[in-house]
C-alpha cells in the first residue's frame, strides 16, 4: 500500500498495487486498486464513494505518483472482478490504460461521476 500525490481532499486514500505485468501493444502495466478514497458520488451511501477496485496506469505514471510505501500488504477485495472486466474489453479492443497521474485518476473519477460522463 503506498501513499501517492493526492488532490488535497483525499490525503488519506492509498495505492495497492494488485497486479505488474506486461503487454505487447502497451508495455508494463500496473493494475491498482484505490483505497479510502472521498470522491462526492450522490448515488453512493453517505454520498462518498470511498473505493475504486481496480484501474490499469503505466508503469512510469504510477512511478511519478507515488511517494511512500505505508504497508507491505493489504486487502485486494474486489480487484480480481475489476481486472477480469477489463481484461475482457482489452481482449475485445474496448479496455486501454491511463497515461494519467493517479491524483488525475481521482479527479476524472469524480468529474464522471458527478457529470454523468466520463472525461478520460
Amino acid at each position: 500500500m503506498w501513499q501517492y500525490k493526492t488532490p488535497d481532499s483525499e490525503n488519506e486514500s492509498r495505492v495497492i498495487i494488485g497486479k505488474i505485468e506486461s503487454l505487447e501493444k502497451l508495455g508494463t502495466i500496473v493494475h491498482i486498486k484505490l483505497v479510502n478514497l472521498k470522491i462526492k458520488n450522490p448515488t453512493a451511501p453517505g454520498g462518498f464513494s470511498t473505493e475504486m477496485s481496480h484501474a490499469p496506469i503505466t508503469e512510469a505514471k504510477l512511478k511519478d505518483s507515488v511517494t511512500t510505501l505505508t504497508e507491505a500488504r493489504a486487502d485486494l477485495g474486489g480487484f480480481d472482478e475489476g481486472y477480469n472486466t477489463w481484461l475482457a474489453a482489452y481482449r475485445a479492443a474496448k479496455g486501454g490504460v491511463f497515461t494519467i497521474s493517479v491524483k488525475e485518476i481521482v479527479d476524472c473519477m469524480e468529474q464522471g461521476i458527478n457529470s454523468g460522463t466520463p472525461n478520460h
